[in-house]
């Protein structure tokens, strides 16, 4: 089924003395309008109307007069000689909702009606270097107002590390957008800001003592350390440069060295299965294998 079934159009069933005319702007609106523009003949048909699973209050009128009938299997039917003229009203309300991620709760997305909403960041042209933005509290779609622009919203002392609009993300084609959003409670977000702090003193302590630093997907940092590489790609993974080396492929740098024991600490993603890769070195240490 597409995002939403309900675009303005005008049906003449071949065969048949009825013609349909559909009008609306929906998903920018509630309300969609269904008007019979012929009508020939006395035998009874069954309109069908598609109610999306989202909507919990849909309501209806034929004519003016509300329609009773409760939807069934996803679909409002409506069973009647039709009379040129006839006109069902049928109204959709969007309601703010978030759904989270199937693996991870506090991962959501923000939705309007059939429509998925997104942060804008920026035009596309310009690369965007902030920080994703988060959502903290306990009641997110309350802290989302409208604007005065359809469909259009705007986080109201909800996101961090600063508020942002709110745009569907079919219609952002040209922008920087952010779909997905980690979600906090006010605790946990400061125990997150305290975890992140320690994180920083932590890696200001490593730079201090490191004889060099290689930033893999980096391109200044891979041209100071001759970097080379084979079926290899540069790669973003939540907001960190990184590298990839597909079967059959590798990558390698020369990095800075120190009289001494050094210790090569290496981070990278371990999600994946029946992965092997090697890290060696040049200096006559064997390679070691990490299985995972």
């Amino acid at each position: 089924m597409p995002p939403w079934p309900f675009v303005p159009a005008t049906l003449t069933l071949p065969g048949r003395a009825l013609s349909l005319t559909l009008e609306t702007s929906y998903p920018l609106s509630d309300e969609i309008s269904l008007t019979v523009s012929r009508a020939h003949g006395r035998s009874a048909s069954e309109i069908l109307l598609r109610i999306p699973t989202w909507c919990v209050n849909p309501s209806a009128t034929l004519n003016g007069e509300e329609v009773r009938s409760q939807p069934r299997d996803g679909y409002l039917r409506l069973r009647r000689n039709w009379k040129e003229g006839d006109v069902i009203l049928l109204v959709l309300p969007r309601t703010l909702r978030i759904e989270p991620t199937p693996d991870d709760p506090d991962t959501v997305a923000m939705l309007l009606g059939p429509m998925v909403l997104a942060a804008d960041l920026g035009p596309a042209g310009e690369p965007w270097r902030g920080v994703a933005p988060v959502l903290v509290g306990t009641d997110v779609p309350h802290g989302i107002l409208p604007t005065p622009e359809p469909a259009v919203f705007r986080t109201c002392g909800l996101a961090r590390p600063d508020d942002v609009t709110m745009r569907p993300f079919a219609f952002q084609h040209e922008r920087n957008t952010a779909v997905y959003f980690r979600r906090f409670t006010e605790s946990a977000w400061q125990e997150a800001q305290r975890a992140s702090a320690a994180e920083q003193v932590r890696l200001e302590h490593l730079r201090a003592r490191a004889a060099d630093i290689v930033v893999l997907g980096e391109a200044n940092s891979e041209s100071e350390h001759q970097f080379e590489s084979k079926i290899s790609n540069a790669v973003v993974y939540r907001g960190q440069p990184g590298r990839d080396a597909r079967t059959g492929g590798y990558f390698e740098f020369t990095a800075k060295t120190q009289p001494g024991p050094l210790v090569l600490q290496a981070t990278y993603w371990g999600e994946e299965r029946d992965r092997r890769f090697n890290i060696g070195s040049n200096q006559g240490s064997p390679p070691v294998q990490f299985l995972d």
